[in-house]
């Protein structure tokens, strides 16, 4: 995430971005790690984000928009000297997929990963 596209990240109606990331993950084998506080366009410098709000928020999402609910995780890791959240998005189980993103009738994965289930 950019602070140019999301402010310092300090608001959580900003996170448009998780709802990808959230099906994606979700449908990959083993899940995925979206990474918090860094900035790609400035060359994955840190950046100040509101932690606690980020947290609440993609809880919220993870649990009031898929059924059965996510169970995210957090952990504070260090990168380059820099304390940045990591959010751990689940796989969801073979009878759960695939976990549609909204407006998509194809459901999304991580690029070489495949879906199999009996809704496909």
């Amino acid at each position: 995430m950019s602070p140019s596209q999301h402010g310092r990240i300090s608001n959580p109606t900003t996170l448009l971005f998780f709802y990808p990331f959230r099906s994606a993950f979700a449908n990959t084998p083993g899940g995925g790690d979206i990474l918090l506080g860094i900035d790609e366009n400035a060359g994955f410098k840190s950046v100040v984000i509101d932690r606690s709000a980020l947290k609440k928020a993609m809880v919220s999402i993870a649990r009031q928009s898929v059924s059965p609910p996510l169970s995210l995780t957090f952990e504070d890791v260090e990168f380059e000297g820099e304390s940045v959240l990591v959010a751990r998005v689940p796989e969801l189980s073979l009878s759960n997929k695939p976990v549609p993103f909204e407006g998509q009738q194809r459901p999304i994965c991580a690029p070489g990963t495949e879906i199999s289930s009996s809704q496909n």
